[in-house]
């Protein structure tokens, strides 16, 4: 064993084995792999991939053991770390040894140097960076293999390999804008009202993709009110591009398409779906689909005022193996709806107010009459009556003989 004495001064140690009564070291080293995380490799940025590795030395004392990782060359070593182990134990990994353009990456990791002791087990974790630069297989084989320095070796256990799939790491979002929110009808007429619901879909993150863009549209809002003639339009698109129209009975993942507290809300028979196929959705980018169709209103006198929603649901779907969302605890980015309120109002009938109106008046001036009449307004000599008791009294309302005396005093 060498050992160091000062700076670039090495010596070697005397270093004795303790192999048992027959001299002969025998291990038997097992291994177990498992992924941390998601069961995958994902390809986007700033990824990682981290392995945990359980090692057991099932027999004998093992001498300079070393657990070697064969990972595929998109994976670059970043670190490891100890989770657990039955006695004080270290361990150092390398891969300093690997080529820029090798096909297979190997790390080193030496583990206990120089005793890994009978009946030990370690636990570790080592996490590697994954390069978002190279070409990637849809999947990839990891290996990992304990070996050690001594005489005999049990090697059951000692291997493990395991195909990992890969998936790319997209940012795809899909939202409403401005829209139709709000039509309305009357109980008395039949009608139709254009309506339109926009959406735009972007690509925001770093993966270009294909995509299919679905909408749900109902094809009936209420008693005698549908949405038809209904159109699907888009900003951009090249000749690749194509809309579908599933056939009735034709399997549709409502679960994808719209919320799970909505999920209820559309089928095949109520619901009309339109799927717009994108060869290639590029990274950065953005497209506007707009739905216009007709609101029509067949049955006015059948209907008593209320309001309704008209909601059309709309989600981006890409192959699932082959690329994860950046958000993959939740699909809330990758689902939206837009709803247009439609009202039916009562039709407000004038006419009634009118008459009733009219004869209130004329009522009204009958009482006037009749109350004049009573007090003998109508009667000449009442009218007489008031004029002889007008023209009984003087200036300012003073009776005449009252006046008498100072006009014949002076």
């Amino acid at each position: 064993m060498l050992t160091a004495l000062g700076r670039g001064t090495f010596r070697e140690l005397p270093f004795e084995k303790e192999c048992g009564e027959d001299n002969i070291c025998r291990d038997h080293l097992r291994v177990r792999l498992d992924i941390v995380g998601a069961q995958f490799i994902v390809v986007g940025s700033y990824s990682t991939l981290t392995l945990e590795v359980t090692l057991l030395n099932a027999d004998e004392n093992s001498y300079f053991t070393v657990v070697t990782y064969r990972v595929p060359t998109g994976l670059t070593f970043r670190k490891t770390s100890i989770i657990s182990s039955k006695r004080r134990a270290h361990i150092e990994c390398d891969d300093s040894k690997n080529s820029k353009y090798a096909a297979v990456g190997i790390v080193t990791c030496d583990v206990n140097h120089p005793i890994f002791r009978s009946n030990s087990t370690i636990r570790f974790n080592t996490t590697f960076d994954v390069a978002s630069d190279v070409e990637w297989k849809s999947s990839e084989e990891i290996s990992i293999n304990a070996t050690s320095d001594n005489d005999q070796r049990n090697t059951m256990g000692s291997f493990v390999a395991r195909r990992i799939g890969v998936k790319y790491e997209v940012n795809v979002i899909i939202k409403g804008i401005e829209s139709t929110q709000y039509i309305n009808f009357s109980t008395g007429n039949a009608g139709e009202k254009p309506v339109q619901h926009v959406y735009r879909v972007e690509n925001i993150g770093l993966q270009s993709l294909p995509v299919n863009v679905t909408f749900a549209i109902p094809v009936k809002i209420g008693p005698g009110m549908s949405w038809e003639q209904v159109i699907v339009n888009t900003s951009e698109g090249n000749e690749q591009d194509r809309v579908l129209t599933p056939e009735s009975g034709q399997t549709v993942d409502w679960h994808r398409l719209m919320p799970s507290n909505n999920s209820q809300v559309c089928n095949i028979s109520t619901c009309q779906v339109f799927v717009y196929q994108l060869q290639q959705l590029k990274h950065r980018s953005s497209m506007v689909f707009s739905l216009t169709g007709l609101v029509k209103w067949t049955k006015p006198d059948q209907v008593r005022a209320q309001e309704l929603s008209l909601t059309s649901y709309a989600a981006v779907i890409y192959n699932t193996d082959k690329y994860i969302h950046v958000s993959q605890a939740t699909n809330q980015f990758q689902q939206s709806m837009v709803t247009t309120s439609v009202e039916i109002v009562e039709e407000f009938n004038s006419l009634p107010i009118i008459v009733g109106s009219s004869i209130g008046g004329l009522v009204l001036l009958a009482l006037a009459a009749g109350i004049l009449y009573k007090v003998g307004f109508f009667n000449r000599s009442y009218k007489d009556k008031l004029l002889e008791d007008a023209g009984d009294d003087g200036p300012g309302g003073v009776p005449a003989e009252q006046l008498a005396p100072d006009t014949a005093t002076a």
